[in-house]
């Protein structure tokens, strides 16, 4: 089975509270659906993917604007 994965870089679709659990069972810690959006939001650089209208990845760069970012 090939899985359809889409790519966005607009984050206003995201479940906040579905991310919030990929990142229990990444495990990345426990990260409160308030705290995912106000970090995605604050980041210069975003994106996630989806597979079926759920999200199952996401990725996000804090950068200066100018020379240096940071994943």
């Amino acid at each position: 089975m090939i899985m359809a994965i889409e790519w966005r870089d607009s984050a206003d679709l995201v479940d906040w509270a579905d991310l919030s659990e990929m990142y229990r069972l990444a495990p990345l810690g426990n990260k409160s659906p308030a705290w995912l959006e106000n970090a995605f939001s604050n980041s210069m650089f975003k994106c996630f993917a989806y597979d079926d209208g759920a999200v199952v990845a996401a990725g996000r760069a804090v950068a200066d604007g100018v020379d240096c970012s940071y994943l």
